[in-house]
């Protein structure tokens, strides 16, 4: 299962969906972690990295591993590491803000999901809530007004996005 699925999540994390191979993955490294392989699991991918330090596979793995074990820091310095080997990837990019999100990160979160939204400004019809709410709680909401600024807002989708932007502005 790990190795025919992908470390990079195309999906709403939020919703089960039990044909998604990501769920499957989630629940096979959970399962590592019950048993105790995790740390094997974890000194391996450290070692196939040593030979191929650009391997994005391997650096979510890794960071997967971590998350599963309770090391949070090292997990986002692996997506750090990621968003570096990787920068145009807009869907990584916002993989790894949402990653940071559930970590409570949402200050750390907003580089990413702005890189995120310049190069896919769909990309905030997947989970407009939450990117708007990472954006409040960094008392930066007006990074987000500017982003739509620069953004052509038909590229959203919806007009309720930016309506429901600007009535939460109107009422701080």
């Amino acid at each position: 299962i790990l190795r025919s699925t992908s470390g990079v999540r195309s999906s709403n994390p939020y919703v089960y969906n039990p044909d998604d191979p990501d769920a499957a993955r989630t629940s096979a490294v959970q399962v590592l972690a019950r048993s105790g392989r995790l740390k094997s699991m974890i000194e391996r991918v450290n070692e196939q990295l040593a030979r191929a330090p650009n391997a994005i596979q391997l650096h979510q793995a890794l960071a997967d591993y971590y998350k599963a074990d309770g090391q949070r820091d090292k997990a986002r310095a692996e997506f750090s590491t990621i968003a570096k080997l990787r920068p145009d990837d807009a869907n990584l990019r916002y993989q790894i803000a949402n990653q940071l999100v559930q970590d409570n990160q949402p200050a750390e979160a907003l580089e990413h999901y702005k890189a995120a939204l310049k190069k896919e400004p769909a990309l905030f019809a997947r989970n407009y809530y939450q990117i708007q709410n990472a954006f409040q709680q960094a008392n930066r909401l007006e990074d987000l007004i500017g982003l739509f600024e620069q953004l052509d807002v038909k590229s959203l989708g919806q007009s309720y996005y930016v309506t429901n932007l600007i009535q939460q502005v109107m009422n701080d």
